[in-house]
């Protein structure tokens, strides 16, 4: 079977989840490695304000 750009009947967001699910299922350690180090990147860290209570 041939799609043009995605399975029929599924929009952009759903093909991304589906995908998503088979790689899980088919490299479930390599699945956890990568999420984990996904999820280190998207952290934010604040800076605290100044002493003065202004900040810098």
């Amino acid at each position: 079977m041939r799609w043009s750009v995605w399975p029929p009947g599924l929009n952009r967001t759903q093909l991304c989840r589906k995908t998503t699910a088979l790689v899980a299922h088919a490299n479930p350690d390599g699945y956890e490695t990568r999420c984990h180090k996904a999820t280190k990147d998207r952290r934010v860290e604040f800076s605290r304000p100044a002493n003065r209570g202004m900040a810098n």
